[in-house]
């Protein structure tokens, strides 16, 4: 077996690791699901932003959690499993891309880096998207697969993203009122999340650089 076929048997544990977030359809989701969609809001929410390389988002996109076939999905508000995680899943992906050509390899492993460390307008974007798309899934989600940390901090989570990024205000504001509706349907108590406990749980922005709306 080529060791690009032994990399494409590789990848294809996405589809088998599960997320902590559940679908419409009650099951929790794969992460190649997830990388699917997020790609197709890049596709979709890009188009007026003309500042942004679509292709290079869309590379970033696909190939973003590619160290979890070896890492596996780090729930993001559980602290403990975030700490030393940038460590681990760049020794992740350096083992994944050991399967690949130099050229391709080094092109995922910039690609990656280049995400991680948020400074560039398609990073941003990309993140940013990464982050929506979650709180998009947990409101198609039953509200009873939710944690109670996600009841207390998912309203106004993406306006807070869109504010940390510096795009995409209007549709974060969209998201923040389904999370809202969906709360108090269920009767919880709702209040937006404070900056306190963003930076708790998202870390301090990482560049004062603010990209266009």
């Amino acid at each position: 077996m080529s060791a690009l076929y032994d990399f494409l048997h590789n990848v294809e544990k996405l589809k088998n690791e599960l997320r902590h977030s559940y679908t419409s359809g009650n099951r929790r989701e794969s992460v190649a699901e997830h990388c699917w969609r997020l790609s197709l809001m890049i596709l979709v929410l890009s188009e007026n932003i003309p500042v942004i390389d679509k292709a290079k988002c869309l590379k970033m996109a696909v190939i973003h959690d590619l160290p979890e076939v070896f890492e596996g999905d780090s729930y993001r508000l559980d602290l403990d499993k975030q700490d030393g995680i940038f460590d681990r899943e760049k020794a992740a992906l350096v083992k994944l891309l050991h399967l690949l050509q130099a050229s391709s390899g080094t092109e995922i492993m910039s690609l990656w880096l280049e995400f991680e460390a948020e400074k560039t307008a398609e990073a941003r974007f990309v993140k940013l998207i990464d982050r929506l798309e979650v709180l998009i899934q947990h409101n198609e989600s039953d509200i009873s697969t939710w944690t109670d940390i996600e009841k207390s901090i998912h309203y106004g989570l993406a306006a807070k993203h869109a504010e940390r990024y510096g795009y995409l205000a209007d549709f974060a504001a969209e998201i923040d009122e389904e999370t809202h509706q969906k709360l108090v349907k269920a009767g919880y108590l709702t209040q937006r999340v404070t900056q306190a406990e963003y930076e708790k749980y998202y870390g301090n922005i990482k560049t004062d650089t603010k990209m266009g709306n």
